[in-house]
């Protein structure tokens, strides 16, 4: 059961991540489609360095927006933990120093504000909203606690226009998690400074 789990998280990621890669075509399409008035769009790839258990988690994800004029966007994104570490805690069968594992994984949506700095710099202010699901398992890959759980993730992000259609992104804001209901675990572990790079592909300019 833990491994089918994992599989379908993993699987779940990729199927986001698909997605998130199809948005700028689509969007450039629909921008053909109706001349200057249509929009245009992105996908991105992502990995964030998250708070987890007083360290930090690596995630993966993917993400796509619409861009909606020169200012804002808005779109939707996910995350799946990659590695989390272990720690020692209480497996809740009696054994209060026991290896555990945690997986994380998320799906939520965003909005952002964009402002011109300098040639082929932006600077860009999203406020992203996650929601998702948090487990923890036992050496045996038992999994002995789950909970729902929901970040909220002000930022603010560096954007580098390499190209028209390329655009990596430098990224940092502050995780707060709420609704975390583990014994093992809590909304403090989950909270704090996070990091984060993304590449986007954008669609054509109109």
């Amino acid at each position: 059961m833990p491994i089918a789990y994992k599989k379908l998280a993993t699987m779940k990621t990729i199927t986001l991540l698909l997605f998130s890669l199809f948005l700028p075509f689509a969007a450039s399409a629909q921008s053909n489609d109706k001349g200057r008035d249509g929009l245009r769009g992105y996908g991105a790839p992502v990995i964030y360095l998250q708070p987890f258990h007083g360290g930090y988690g690596l995630y993966f994800g993917g993400k796509g927006a619409a861009i909606l004029n020169e200012h804002l966007s808005m779109g939707g994104t996910g995350l799946g933990s990659f590695r989390l570490e272990s720690f020692r805690g209480n497996d809740l069968a009696g054994n209060e120093q026991a290896l555990l594992k945690t997986d994380a994984g998320y799906g939520g949506a965003f909005i952002a504000y964009a402002l011109p700095l300098y040639k082929s710099f932006r600077l860009n202010v999203p406020l992203q909203v996650l929601w998702g699901n948090v487990s923890i398992r036992d050496e045996q890959e038992r999994t002995i606690e789950q909970s729902g759980q929901v970040l909220l993730q002000p930022a603010i992000e560096l954007e580098f226009h390499a190209t028209p259609t390329l655009i990596p992104v430098f990224r940092m804001g502050y995780s707060l998690a709420f609704g975390t209901e583990l014994q093992n675990l809590s909304n403090a572990d989950f909270s704090g400074w996070s990091f984060g790079l993304e590449i986007r592909f954008a669609g054509p300019p109109r």
